[in-house]
């Protein structure tokens, strides 16, 4: 992880990764470990300090989706809790290599969080759009199973009871992201 990432995590290796048919699925894992990897050089601490900071902050966007009238604050406090408690090996969390799936995790539910915010009305959507596009993508740039946000974000929908013209448009710019990927 740490050789692929200081081969292609910087700067000016980005055109090399993202041509990578294999590697550009974890474009934001290389990314991260070489920064890391830079500032902490081969630092067995500061790699798992990240990794469990990635764990923690995953916990509360999972208190987040409290924001969903169909989910509601009682229970996303509780699967946030249990999230980010329950004693069981994470390999995520213990493993480095597996930071791609704490990424991509962490894209999606910030790509959900966006959503629902769109979907309420709340915020400018001048400014939701990119972020939520940026977030998806990031995702999508974390590991393939990120297209799995587009029927998240379609039932999502459909348990808020949004309008359905409304969503069908705004899953357009996410279809065709994942489509193309």
């Amino acid at each position: 992880q740490i050789t692929l990432a200081r081969n292609l995590g910087s700067i000016s290796q980005w055109p090399r990764l993202f041509e990578d048919p294999l590697f550009r699925n974890r474009t934001t894992s290389y990314v991260m470990t070489y920064w890391t990897d830079w500032l902490f050089p081969l630092s067995p601490i500061a790699f798992g300090i990240s990794s469990i900071l990635l764990h923690a902050l995953n916990s509360l966007l999972v208190y987040g989706l409290g924001n969903a009238r169909s989910i509601g604050w009682q229970l996303s406090a509780l699967t946030a809790m249990v999230f980010a408690l329950q004693e069981r090996h994470h390999e995520a969390v213990v493993w480095y290599a597996s930071q791609p799936e704490l990424l991509v995790f962490t894209f999606v539910l910030i790509t959900l969080l966006l959503w629902l915010r769109w979907l309420h009305g709340k915020g400018s959507a001048v400014l939701l759009w990119p972020a939520m596009v940026l977030s998806f993508v990031l995702a999508v740039l974390s590991k393939e199973s990120a297209v799995a946000a587009v029927p998240l974000m379609m039932l999502l929908a459909w348990l808020e009871k949004a309008e359905r013209r409304r969503t069908l448009l705004g899953l357009i710019p996410f279809a065709v992201v994942a489509l193309a990927y």
